[in-house]
C-alpha cells in the first residue's frame, strides 16, 4: 500500500490546528486578511511571506499563478521544511512501533478491534495498521485522502527548483516529528481517541477550512478553531500539545527567518494558520519592526 505520509503529515498540521486550537490562542484577534504578504525593513529589499493550505484542491493549488511571478524577483525560497527524499524516508520510517511491537500487544481487546475496523474503512489493512503508532493513525484518520498528491506546498517547491532558486526549510524533519515522538504513549492514545471522535465532523471541517482560506480570512481562520476545543479533562495535555505545534513553532520560525529577512528578496511559505493573532507570525514580524503589507 502506498502512502506518502510526508504529504499527509504536513496537511496533519494544517488539519490537527484547526480541529483543536484553543480559546488560549486566541484571546485577542486582530484584523488580518491576506495570504501573500511583502516583508520589509530598513530600505533592503523587500521579501515575500506567504500562507499556504497544505492541499491539492484546485481552488488552492491556482495560487500557484498569484505568486509565481514573485519567484522572479527572489534570490532564496524558504519552507517549513525540505520536500526532500530523505525528509520523506526519515517521516515514514518515524511511522512504525519498535521492532517485535504491535498495537494488539499494547491495547486491550475492545479498542484494538474498534480502531482496527476503523482503519479498514479507511482502506488501512490490519497487518499494516498494527505495526503503526498511535500518532500515526491519527494523522492517516486527519487527513483527507490525496488523489494526486500534487499539494500546493510541493508546488512551490517544483516552481523553485525549475527557475533555479536556492530552497531551504526553516524545520528540519527531525524537529517536526519530534513533536509527536516525544508524546508519551498514554498520551498519543488520548489524542487518537479525539481524532476518532470527530471522524464524523472531518469533512464538514475541511470545507469550511477551504473556504476561509480561498477568502484569505486568517482571522477567521482563527476564530474557526475555537469552536472545536477539546473537553476540559484533556485541556492541559493538549494546551501543552497547542504550544508545541504552534506557537513555539512561530518563534522558532520567525528567529530562523531573519537573515533572509535582513538580506532580503526572499521568498518564505507556511501553512496559513502560523499566519494570524498575537502568537502569529504576522504579530511577531511586526513587533520586531518589519513593515508588512498584503498583497493577496
Amino acid at each position: 500500500m502506498k502512502i506518502n505520509i510526508f504529504r499527509q503529515l504536513s496537511w496533519f498540521f494544517a488539519a490537527f490546528l484547526l480541529i483543536f486550537t484553543f480559546n488560549s490562542l486566541s484571546e485577542e484577534l486582530f484584523a488580518q486578511k491576506g495570504l501573500l504578504w511583502q516583508v520589509e525593513k530598513n530600505g533592503v529589499k523587500p521579501s515575500y511571506l506567504f500562507g499556504t493550505m497544505h492541499s491539492e484542491n484546485p481552488q488552492v493549488t491556482r495560487l500557484l499563478s498569484v505568486v509565481k511571478p514573485y519567484f522572479t524577483k527572489i534570490d532564496t525560497v524558504f519552507l517549513e521544511t525540505e520536500l526532500n527524499i530523505t525528509a520523506i524516508l526519515k517521516s515514514s520510517i518515524a511511522l512504525f512501533l519498535t521492532p517485535g511491537q504491535t498495537l494488539d500487544q499494547l491495547l486491550d481487546k475492545t479498542k484494538y478491534t474498534q480502531l482496527i475496523q476503523i482503519l479498514y474503512e479507511h482502506g488501512i489493512p490490519e497487518d499494516f495498521a498494527k505495526t503503526l503508532k498511535p500518532w500515526a493513525i491519527m494523522i492517516m484518520l486527519s487527513s483527507p485522502q490525496q488523489k494526486t498528491g500534487d499539494m500546493l506546498d510541493l508546488l512551490l517547491y517544483q516552481e523553485a527548483q525549475a527557475q533555479h532558486k536556492k530552497v531551504f526549510g526553516l524545520e528540519t524533519i527531525e524537529e517536526q516529528l519530534a513533536i509527536f515522538e516525544d508524546i508519551s504513549f498514554p498520551d498519543q492514545l488520548i489524542l487518537l481517541q479525539e481524532t476518532i471522535n470527530q471522524l464524523d465532523q472531518l469533512p464538514q471541517i475541511f470545507q469550511q477550512m477551504l473556504e476561509l482560506y480561498t477568502q484569505r480570512n486568517l482571522t477567521g481562520l482563527l476564530d474557526f478553531s475555537k469552536k472545536y476545543m477539546m473537553n476540559d479533562t484533556n485541556k492541559t495535555l493538549m494546551d501543552t500539545f497547542i504550544k508545541r505545534i504552534l506557537n513555539d513553532r512561530n518563534i522558532k520560525m520567525v528567529d530562523r527567518m531573519q537573515t533572509a529577512l535582513q538580506t532580503g528578496n526572499s521568498f518564505i511559505a507556511v501553512g496559513a494558520l502560523h499566519l494570524p493573532g498575537k502568537n502569529g507570525i504576522l504579530k511577531l514580524l511586526e513587533q520586531q519592526g518589519y513593515i508588512l503589507t498584503a498583497l493577496y
